[in-house]
């Protein structure tokens, strides 16, 4: 009887620790909300504007932006690495969806190169710090229209790492011959 008592009595202390407990989000910044952009850092170049913007967003208040006529380089918002804060690796042999929201307006139509393209790289590390694949996996923004409202973006190919990742960079890419403005957000 003392037993059935004993473990109602813990049982009720748990549900209100748990009930009345404080939140603590573990993940900083990781709803975009904090004012500052702690997961990125922008790298550009003259002719480009890279912002924490709050002029255009989904879901969250803020998104990252790009706005550039033609410069002389690339320019990117680059993330930490997202394992970090996601998970301590990912696993091979799972199918990996990859992509986030984008936003347009006045871009350049019908790109033919990169160099002309807004788009998405997804870097995947192993352990020895060795790309996995030779390559980023690229998700490319719509450039069919010069103005397209939020829209979600995917890779369109089966991606299945061969190998553990213990690291992934992001990079939201204007390319150095693309032109206009694209805002950003996660999924």
């Amino acid at each position: 009887m003392w037993r059935k008592i004993s473990y109602l009595g813990l049982f009720v202390i748990l549900v209100i620790s748990f009930a009345f407990g404080q939140y603590v989000n573990v993940l900083k910044n990781g709803g975009f909300e904090s004012g500052n952009p702690a997961l990125f850092k922008a790298v550009g170049a003259t002719g480009a504007t890279l912002e924490w913007a709050v002029d255009a967003s989904r879901s969250a208040s803020y998104s990252l932006k790009i706005s550039k006529q033609a410069t002389s380089s690339s320019v990117y918002w680059e993330s930490s690495n997202m394992c970090t804060y996601w998970a301590p690796f990912i696993f091979p042999g799972k199918e990996l969806v990859m992509g986030g929201y984008v936003k347009t307006s006045g871009v350049n139509t019908n790109p033919v190169n990169d160099d002309q393209k807004f788009y998405l790289d997804f870097y995947f590390y192993d352990k020895q710090g060795n790309l996995i694949g030779g390559q980023p996996v690229r998700v490319y923004v719509p450039q069919t229209s010069g103005s397209v409202d939020w829209t979600e973006v995917k890779n369109d190919v089966s991606v299945v790492l061969p190998d553990t990742a213990f690291k992934l960079i992001v990079k939201l890419v204007g390319g150095k011959d693309a032109t206009g403005t694209v805002w950003f957000l996660k999924t």
